[in-house]
Parts: C-alpha cells; sequence; structure tokens
C-alpha cells in the first residue's frame, strides 16, 4: 500500500513537472518545504477538507488560501484541485516531496544534511562545506546543519547518495560488530 502511494504520488508529481516546471524555481522550493511543514503539523486541516459534511466553497477556500498565502502560481492550483477532485489531497505531501526531488536532479543539487553533536563555529562550517563540495563534484550542494547529542562528540553528513560519519557513537557501533564477528568465529 505505501509503495503504490509512493507510486501514485510521483505519476502526478512527474505530471506537473512536465506542465509547470518553468513555474519552479529555488524560492517555490523553499515554499513547498514550508507547505510541507505546515501539512507536518497540521493533518488536521485536510482531513477536514475530505469530509463530505464541509461544504465545497468552505473546502475551495482553504485549498485558494494555502495556495494564496505562500504566493505559488497558477499549476499549483491546478494540483491542488485535481487532487482533491481525484479524492488523492492525502497524497499532496508525497507528491511535494517528488517535485522538490525533481527540481533537484534537474539543477544539480544534492542535499546534505549535516548533523554535529554539538554546536560548531564559522570555521567548522565553512570547513565543512568545502569538504562536501569537494566530495561531489559539478553538483550544487545544498547543506542543512543541526545539532545531535547522540552522537557522542562527532559529525555526520548525509545525502540521498552518500555518508560519512566520524563519531566516538560510530566507534563503538563498530567496536561492537568487531567483537560479535569475533564471538561467532
Amino acid at each position: 500500500m505505501v509503495i503504490e502511494r509512493i507510486i501514485i504520488a510521483r505519476k502526478y508529481a512527474l505530471a506537473f513537472f512536465v506542465h509547470y516546471s518553468d513555474q519552479v524555481d529555488s524560492i517555490t522550493i523553499e515554499k513547498l518545504q514550508a507547505i510541507l511543514k505546515y501539512i507536518k503539523i497540521r493533518k488536521d486541516i485536510f482531513a477536514y477538507i475530505n469530509l463530505s459534511t464541509v461544504p465545497e466553497e468552505e473546502k475551495n477556500n482553504i485549498r485558494k488560501t494555502v495556495i494564496d498565502t505562500l504566493g505559488l502560481g497558477y499549476g499549483f492550483k491546478q494540483l491542488m484541485k485535481i487532487l482533491y477532485r481525484h479524492k488523492r489531497i492525502h497524497l499532496l505531501s508525497d507528491v511535494i516531496k517528488h517535485i522538490v526531488y525533481l527540481y533537484h536532479k534537474q539543477n544539480d543539487i544534492v542535499i546534505f544534511n549535516v548533523l554535529t553533536s554539538h554546536p560548531i563555529t564559522d570555521g567548522e562550517r565553512a570547513a565543512i562545506e568545502q569538504f562536501i563540495e569537494r566530495n561531489v563534484p559539478g553538483k550544487h550542494a545544498s547543506i542543512n546543519f543541526s545539532v545531535n547529542k547522540n552522537l557522542i562528540s562527532g559529525i555526520r553528513i548525509k545525502s540521498d547518495s552518500l555518508f560519512w560519519e566520524n563519531s566516538i557513537a560510530k566507534q563503538l557501533k563498530d567496536l561492537e560488530r568487531s567483537l560479535l564477528e569475533k564471538a561467532q568465529l
């Protein structure tokens, strides 16, 4: 069921991207990511507009408010109308995620999430950015930094296709794996 949902969402995203890719730029991507955050917080909105007891005019006003508030164009209005009409508005977050993915792929952008065990200085941030840029030649790196205290004095850098970690937590996991392998011999 989950795989089917993802496949359907990708088809809507691809159809949207084929017809309206000229409306998608970095500012639009930021707005779409804001919608994703909003949907995550307010899941009830989309449940509400799926209720048969809610008047159509009110449902249209909610969709219009979301689109207008974020300043999204005609294509997104159409996308939301189609998802609603096909009774698939619940797929909106998955469709948006895939639109963002298609935009990044088209523009050779790789998203990196950098987790550190503690807040880092500007100099450390610059060194990490240089490290990433050296390891993805020909691509544009978009880097998100955050703190994760579970790393235990270290750093984790990951994207969809790359992963690098240097932390005490990783060293402890490696030691545990090594000891378990030796115990099985």
